[in-house]
């Protein structure tokens, strides 16, 4: 049986759990994979899903190096709509950018990202499924965190970043209509 959308997750959270099991009911036709077992594989090719997403731990303002090396190594193919949602994050971090920026060597960007701290609120969790059901765009903002914690290096590095990735949507959606 072919699955339509496939989520990798990192860690083995409460939080991890609750937003895997509601979006396994919202989804259905849902393959949940551990990052930590998919890097053990040789193969890293997934391709011809609805939807990806991405289930991570904020960990010291970024993603755990062991994901930034899954981006690296994965290969994604046909893909529609990714998403990625922050765990354990009560304060922002650059993980939804980084993550963002990791997408773009498979040719793809983030639709959706969100940053997560309460996980036991149903309500907030509804909102994320219902956003990844519709496959809306949002990108939840780190603005807040580029005054207090990066340097004025960073934060042009940051818009660089930024522009980069406009101008790749820009040109993804050019090619699509064509």
């Amino acid at each position: 049986m072919k699955f339509q959308n496939i989520i990798f997750y990192f860690g083995e959270s409460k939080e991890c759990s609750n937003i895997k099991s509601m979006l396994k009911k919202a989804l259905p036709n849902t393959e949940i994979k551990s990052i930590s077992k998919v890097m053990s594989k040789e193969k890293l090719t997934f391709s011809d899903y609805e939807r990806v997403g991405f289930i991570i731990p904020l960990e010291k303002w970024e993603v755990p190096k062991e994901v930034e090396e899954f981006f690296t190594k994965v290969e994604l193919k046909r893909i529609n709509y990714t998403f990625a949602i922050i765990t354990n994050s009560i304060l922002r971090g650059k993980a939804i950018s980084q993550i963002d920026e990791l997408l773009i060597f498979n040719g793809l960007y983030l639709n959706y990202g969100m940053y997560i701290n309460d996980c036991n609120s149903h309500f907030v969790l509804d909102k994320i499924v219902e956003k990844v059901m519709r496959m809306d765009d949002y990108i939840e903002s780190e603005g807040l965190v580029y005054k207090s914690v990066y340097s004025t290096k960073d934060a042009f590095v940051r818009l660089e970043s930024v522009i980069k990735r406009k101008v790749f949507r820009q040109v993804k959606s050019v090619n699509s209509s064509q």
